[in-house]
């Protein structure tokens, strides 16, 4: 991160939407659903909060 290369490149705004439009696809698409979306993890569960 601090060298800023890869998916961090760029300004921060760039690296936001980046981001966004990447990693955070499947979780936007799953909050489209009409349905309950429920998951077993094997293992730690990190991120989307």
């Amino acid at each position: 991160m601090q060298a800023k290369d890869g998916m961090f490149a760029g300004e921060p705004h760039q690296v936001a939407r980046a981001y966004t439009d990447s990693v955070q696809r499947i979780l936007l698409i799953m909050e489209q659903l009409t349905i309950p979306v429920i998951a077993a993890v094997n293992g730690p569960a990190m991120g989307a909060g």
